[in-house]
């Protein structure tokens, strides 16, 4: 049985309460206060059609704090608006994590990417308006008075209590009711003959996004990866597979985005990896240890999510940053033949 949200504070509070304090604030304080202010100062008013961004014809900032994973699956949403209505002076305000790839990715093509300062956003007053995309980041109200605009699309501001939802609405859905009638935009994913061997990144940021102990072993014993693959990441403790590579130094983006597009298919913890293969259309499967899995771990067509077999898993944010009362247990190597599975039924599929 999964712990309560009470279960998890608690634990939290007797690991660090100083933390669990500054964590409570950023989510039941900081958040809406900075929200009610942007508001207030502002006058902001929501648009009655969430369609307003189609409807302008001035130029839209987007607002996206977080990562790498925080943009991709933003990406298709921005590209799907500017396929119905485009403007030079579009701008996506994106943090040091994700910027070199977003500005890669939309060169020629889509807004201006430019990197979130606060002298930066004093300086770029808004024409028209804003989108903010995440409201669970505080900063983006921030951003968002700076920019001083006329108008602001965003999903109303949750009451506290949903933080802790027991399913919260998927990113994608809440994009869609931001945007009704768009279609999200995508690259054409390569063809199977463009593909080859299997693309495994070991570990994201977080202590609990990473893939499980035995997971080579487990590619090897049911030969899942007979093609080859590359390992990103430090080099594991398990012997590699015959034909397969290490490569333990960051990827310029460019080579980022060619390698996951031309792979037969990326093994990923939840973590940017697994949802820049999602925007580029490669098949991946996704491993969710904390954080919401339902949030962000959406199925589709082309991918499959994992979620921790271990009794505690899918903390929320406040319960997310290290120490772990549980030492990050969701991390559980019996789930490696289940990760196996997903990525040979993606596999029988084509």
């Amino acid at each position: 049985m999964t712990p309560t949200f009470p279960a998890r504070l608690q634990a939290l509070l007797q690991q660090n309460p100083a933390l669990a304090f500054l964590k409570g604030v950023d989510a039941y304080l900081v958040g809406p206060t900075l929200a009610q202010a942007a508001h207030r100062l502002l006058e902001l008013k929501l648009p009655e059609q969430p369609d307003t961004a189609l409807q302008t014809n001035g130029p839209i900032h987007w607002i996206r704090p977080g990562g790498m994973g925080d943009w991709a699956v933003l990406a298709p949403f921005i590209q799907g608006v500017l396929d119905e209505r485009r403007h030079p002076e579009d701008t996506l305000w994106l943090t040091d994590a994700a910027l070199p790839l977003a500005t890669t990715f939309h060169a020629g093509t889509g807004p201006r990417v430019r990197r979130a300062t606060l002298r930066a956003l004093a300086a770029s007053p808004a024409a028209e308006g804003v989108v903010i995309t995440e409201l669970f980041h505080p900063s983006a109200w921030l951003w968002a008075l700076l920019l001083r605009p006329r108008w602001v699309i965003a999903p109303g501001f949750p009451d506290p209590r949903d933080l802790v939802a027991q399913a919260p609405e998927p990113m994608v859905g809440t994009y869609t009711r931001l945007h009704p009638g768009i279609r999200p935009s995508v690259p054409a994913p390569r063809t199977a003959l463009e593909r080859q061997g299997l693309l495994v990144f070991a570990q994201g940021t977080h202590p609990s996004r990473r893939l499980p102990a035995g997971i080579l072993a487990a590619l090897d014993r049911r030969n899942a990866a007979s093609a080859g693959g590359l390992w990103l990441g430090p080099a594991p403790e398990e012997k590699l597979p015959t034909s397969w590579s290490v490569v333990d130094a960051p990827l310029q983006p460019s080579d980022l985005l060619a390698r996951i597009s031309r792979a037969e298919a990326v093994l990923a913890p939840d973590s940017g990896p697994f949802h820049l293969a999602k925007l580029l259309g490669t098949p991946a499967v996704g491993y969710f240890t904390s954080g919401e899995s339902e949030r962000w771990g959406w199925e589709g067509p082309r991918h499959r999510c994992v979620s921790s077999s271990y009794h505690c898993r899918g903390c929320i944010r406040i319960a997310l940053p290290a120490p772990c009362p549980y030492g990050f247990g969701c991390v559980s190597r019996d789930d490696a033949d289940r990760l196996v599975d997903a990525l040979l039924d993606l596999q029988k599929q084509g």
